[in-house]
């Protein structure tokens, strides 16, 4: 009697708790019922809810309004015949019931002349409730389940409308009382049998489970683009922003009709000369977000192959369709019904059809698929925009072999050479079927996209364009370009691509038009809002400064030029040119490490200071602020990244710090272009001792010096006393005298000489970072980093392009290469480097 009387207050308890839960469930989530009209957004509060929408907007004075005022909405505005919008010309109704951006003005054009009308009313009531002065516009916003009422009632209130009557108070205590026999039946049986329920509830998989069919996976695919799982979103707010309804149920942007003003009519080419103008003010009134949405990202068109479940297990994601009329259709293998299908689509280049093929990244299971398509469509270039593994997820499988040669299907790969660049590497494969002819296939796999957003800067990716356009032989069939998904970063290539001809043949470019074209032929390319900008970005480099290659065959012609006056006659060729270096403003963001209170006193100069982005971090000392920083940055070379540290003379408060520096990152060479006194003034502390000295737990012994023409060579032994089991290490220590603050060397084969000392000993040591420092850090500092990796490329490709050298590097630190004559030596130490060899086409 005593069990049963406790099972049955446990039972009490238990009917008493869920009760509870069930009653403020039914206060609490009114909106869970659906009591607002589709077009009105409900909101809990208190005991009741609000059905609210966003109020009514004014047209401007001379002109027009149209649009409605539920969530989701766009309003548009015009101006009157005569007049010239300034402004956005739409605004969206937002998830906190209020409109975006501002609302635009008309002003008088000074071509046309003006008819005043009087302004049309403001914006109007919910859909299908249309001011008797206003022409309706459909709305097509969005696609829903249900549909937005097409007529109704007039309605001018324009105020939220409040539901709060003591009918809820009767509806919920009838629920309640439902509720309660209801649960109470549900609580017996569950007290009494749930025991041996326990352990055999069905879980699904917020990845892979059936719940949520917009997240649903292909079998044997990794992912699905929706929600946070997206495969190349870069933030989360891009991906709630730009990828919310990339499910079953997608977002259908209409795109926004023109208007009169050209910093907002995002369907009319952009000019050249206005192509800056138009970026920073679309920039910085954030209308780039609302020009990306205004594209439709997905097309109504037929995609039956990729529907049919013998397909399924061949699509990474399930909703990245490939649309029948443009899918890329492989031969079908005998007896093997289905084998013509690859997640693949032709993309027309500009004015070239059919020009690329944008591919999702192959997986495990169709990497014969993937080699079939590049034999059958007789492909000579494959770029890849993904690494393997991004964020510790599979993004793409290795479908290529690392030696030897495998057996892909009937085709035979080799890869026959690896080539290592700072931002992608080159390999070329020999493809061989049926023992026929060989066929040279490369692939340019571009390395240096962040795992989250986009490239910090777009010079990586033109460079890595440029190489591509210039390495696919004419003939051959369409360029293969994929990323994982096959749209996001594949779309933002073939983007930049396409406008660079457009803006080199016509002078102006067609963002807007052209994705909106490509993704006629494949779902959602260009993923994301930054991507967007981003290829906005490398169009405005590429429109600001073009191509700055110069073959080393014409590098005297070049010379002569950099020598003559420029446009200005007051101001030489290379003077006009580095000035144009001076565009790159100082990231003030960037810098907030460096002007911390604790970090000031570590400054040489409060103007060099270090990038955040790119600051070289050391390990921090457990209870003391600020132990973490140096004034030092990284700087790629041309091979390697992070190839150089660059950094200021020590202070006295900061030789431990430099040295503890040269441990952490296994600097093995240090290279100093300044002597300790300059003039009367401290340039550097001396930071080595005269036989061996302790600088906190790091240990330094000079063991060897050597005077060389030019400079001097010091071997230091270096070691770590916190850690016993490490082995010394031999620090090469190269001070050049020849170089002084004010002026440029006299000799620049000892400049080069020394350079080359310095590669045979990065070669001994694993080629790791090698720190150079003059006073600052910035100014002969630069200028020697510069020409070791102008120099690395000349020998490599035979190409000299200083301009783009100095400008990333000023991406990583500022003010690297400080004067126009620093600037000139370079290109004089790489003349003369040239001229040592009888035949440009053998110096290397």
């Amino acid at each position: 009697m005593g069990k049963e009387g406790s099972d049955y207050e446990k039972m009490a308890v238990c009917v008493f708790f869920l009760i509870l839960v069930s009653i403020s469930g039914v206060f609490s989530e009114f909106c869970s019922q659906n009591p607002c009209p589709s077009y009105e957004r409900c909101i809990n509060e208190g005991d009741g809810y609000i059905c609210e929408y966003c109020p009514t907007l004014s047209a401007p004075e001379n002109g027009a309004i149209s649009g409605g005022r539920a969530y989701l909405d766009v309003v548009k505005f015009t101006c009157n015949h005569g007049y010239q919008l300034i402004g956005g010309s739409s605004r969206t109704c937002q998830n906190n019931a209020e409109w975006s951006g501002e609302s635009p003005t008309c002003i008088v054009s000074s071509t046309i002349t003006p008819t005043v009308v009087p302004a049309v009313a403001t914006s109007s009531d919910p859909p299908g409730r249309v001011s008797s002065t206003m022409t309706p516009t459909p709305v097509h916003a969005v696609a829903t389940s249900s549909a937005l009422p097409e007529t109704g009632p007039s309605n001018t209130t324009v105020s939220p409308s409040y539901h709060r009557t003591t009918l809820i108070a009767i509806i919920t205590t009838v629920c309640a009382v439902v509720l309660l026999g209801i649960v109470a039946a549900a609580v017996m049986f569950f007290c009494r049998y749930g025991t041996h329920l326990n352990g055999r509830m069905a879980v699904h998989s917020h990845r892979t489970g059936t719940d949520n069919p917009a997240l649903e996976m292909a079998p044997g695919a990794y992912n699905t683009i929706g929600d946070n799982t997206i495969e190349e979103a870069d933030n989360a707010n891009n991906v709630a922003a730009d990828n919310e309804n990339m499910g079953n149920n997608d977002v259908v942007y209409d795109n926004v009709p023109a208007n009169t003003s050209p910093l907002t009519d995002f369907t009319t080419p952009i000019p050249r000369n206005r192509l800056e103008e138009v970026y920073n003010h679309r920039n910085s009134n954030q209308i780039f977000r609302e020009e990306f949405q205004s594209i439709s990202r997905v097309a109504n068109n037929p995609r039956d192959e990729h529907m049919r479940q013998e397909n399924e297990k061949k699509n990474r994601f399930t909703n990245v369709f490939t649309y029948d009329h443009s899918r890329v259709i492989l031969t079908t293998l005998e007896d093997q019904p289905g084998t013509d299908y690859i997640n693949a689509n032709y993309i027309d280049g500009y004015n070239h059809p059919k020009k690329f093929i944008a591919a999702q990244g192959p997986l495990p299971t169709t990497a014969n698929d993937f080699w079939r398509m590049v034999w059958e469509q007789d492909t000579a270039t494959v770029v890849m925009v993904t690494n393997l593994v991004e964020r510790n997820l599979p993004k793409c499988a290795q479908y290529w072999p690392n030696k030897d040669s495998v057996d892909y299907g009937n085709i035979w790969v080799t890869q026959k050479e690896t080539t290592t660049l700072v931002d992608y590497v080159i390999r070329r494969f020999n493809l061989q079927k049926d023992e026929g002819p060989v066929r040279t296939v490369t692939q340019f796999h571009f390395t240096s996209w962040p795992d989250f957003g986009v490239p910090q800067s777009p010079l990586g990716m033109m460079k890595f364009i440029r190489r591509v356009k210039t390495s696919n032989p004419p003939g051959r069939g369409p360029i293969v370009v994929h990323c994982s998904a096959g749209v996001g970063r594949t779309g933002t290539f073939i983007a930049i691509e396409a406008m660079e001809e457009m803006l080199a043949a016509e002078g102006r470019v067609d963002v807007h038009g052209f994705i909106g074209q490509m993704r006629h032929n494949r779902h959602s390319m260009v993923q994301t809002v930054d991507q967007y900008v981003f290829i906005y970005r490398a169009l405005l480099e590429q429109h600001l400064y073009g191509d700055t290659e110069v073959e080393v065959a014409n590098i005297h012609r070049h010379m002569h030029k950099l020598k003559a006056p420029s446009a200005d006659p007051n101001e030489m060729g290379y003077e006009a040119e580095f000035k144009k270096l001076k565009r790159i403003s100082i990231d003030q963001n960037n810098i907030k490490t460096a002007n911390k209170q604790d970090n000031k006193s570590k400054n040489r100069e409060v103007s060099i200071v270090p990038y955040d982005s790119s600051r070289v971090f050391l390990p921090a000392i457990t209870g003391v602020n600020g132990s973490d920083y140096i004034n030092a940055s990284f700087i790629d070379g041309y091979r390697q990244k992070d190839g150089f540290i660059a950094t200021q003379g020590p202070l006295p408060n900061t030789v431990e710090d430099f040295w503890r520096m040269i441990w952490h990152w296994k600097s093995y060479s240090i290279v100093m272009l300044t002597e300790l006194e300059e003039n009367g003034r401290e340039k550097c502390f001396k930071y080595w001792p005269e036989d061996s000295q302790q600088y906190e737990n790091i240990r330094v012994e000079l063991k060897n010096t050597e005077e060389s023409e030019g400079y001097t060579l010091r071997t230091f032994q270096v070691s770590n006393t916190d850690e016993q089991e490490s082995p010394r290490r031999d620090i090469s220590h190269f001070q050049f005298h020849d170089w002084s603050t004010t002026g440029v060397p006299q000799n620049a084969s000892r400049v080069l000489d020394l350079i080359g000392q310095i590669q045979k000993q990065q070669i001994k040591s694993g080629n790791r970072p090698i720190t150079v420092h003059c006073s600052n850090g910035a100014g002969r500092t630069g200028a020697f980093i510069a020409l070791n990796t102008v120099l690395e490329r000349v020998k490599a490709e035979g190409i000299c392009d200083l301009f783009q050298t100095v400008k990333s590097m000023r991406y990583s630190r500022p003010h690297m290469v400080q004067t126009a004559e620093q600037y000139l030596f370079c290109y004089k130490a790489v003349m003369e480097y040239l001229d040592s060899f009888d035949d440009y086409a053998n110096f290397r």
